[in-house]
């Protein structure tokens, strides 16, 4: 069986977000969607957004676990 021919497929989290509804790091609820259960952030390819929303998001997602309002890891639960 040739493996070359197999396309690779990855399950993506369709996400509607545009950059003038963008979460915030004063609303960590809405930062929730992005964060896996384990605590990391999900990739562009799951979240199917544009390069400078994840950096965006990513930014807001850093701020909000910097001042405390979301946990780093799973293991840090509020």
């Amino acid at each position: 069986m040739d493996n070359k021919n197999k396309k690779r497929t990855t399950k993506t989290i369709k996400i509607k977000v545009n950059m003038v509804t963008m979460p915030s790091y004063k609303v960590p609820a809405s930062l929730s969607q992005f964060i896996s259960s384990r605590g990391m952030i999900y990739a562009r390819s799951k979240t199917s957004i544009t390069a400078k929303q994840q950096r965006k998001l990513t930014t807001e997602i850093k701020r909000a676990r910097f001042m405390a309002l979301i946990p780093y890891t799973y293991r840090h639960e509020i």
